[in-house]
């Protein structure tokens, strides 16, 4: 007589888990090795396209959590802040995430921008010196406030910031956002 038992035939779990880990770990380690662009091939075209890339993301991750982001811009690079409680109150602080990591662009770059403040930012600067003193204002002078707002919204205020290389040895790029939703770049002879 010969025995019906059946021989099982296809993959276990236990098999395509591991076969899955393999795939992540070759797909994360290629995502590591990829090599990033040094300071000094940064040119103005790619800051600005850089910049545009990360404020998309910036804009995701502020509607995800609901929390207003925030851009500090200086005139060699640029940092992006959270709006995040701390131990005695809500403060701006800075955001450690490789997507949103800041930029430093030291000698290789400039950056000069202009933004346009949203209506409840100019009407509380109105306000400011009506409704509290000097004595009332408790908020420490050292912490950065961003120049740029991410709302949860999505919403970004508008803005225009200039990427230029030293000695205008590049022609210099703008990153533009003409609306609280839309961002877009544009060399120095689509600006004038």
């Amino acid at each position: 007589m010969r025995s019906s038992a059946c021989k099982p035939s296809g993959f276990t779990l236990v098999e395509i888990l591991v076969v899955m880990a393999i795939v992540g770990l070759i797909a994360a380690s290629v995502v590591f090795t990829v090599p990033s662009m040094t300071r000094d091939e940064t040119t103005p075209q790619t800051a600005a396209a850089t910049l545009k890339a990360q404020l998309q993301w910036a804009r995701e991750r502020a509607m995800i959590e609901q929390r207003p982001l925030g851009l500090l811009l200086n005139t060699e690079g640029y940092e992006f802040l959270r709006w995040q409680q701390t131990e005695e109150d809500w403060r701006w602080q800075a955001v450690n995430e490789k997507g949103l990591a800041a930029q430093d662009y030291q000698d290789n770059l400039t950056l000069e921008w202009r933004i346009d403040e949203p209506p409840f930012i100019a009407q509380e600067k109105q306000l400011e010196n009506t409704l509290f003193s000097p004595s009332d204002d408790n908020d420490d002078e050292d912490q950065p406030m961003p120049q740029l707002l991410i709302l949860p919204t999505g919403e970004l205020t508008q803005f225009s910031i200039q990427f230029a290389a030293p000695f205008d040895t590049e022609p210099s790029y703008w990153l533009i956002a003409d609306s609280a939703w839309t961002t877009r770049i544009a060399d120095s002879d689509e600006t004038q």
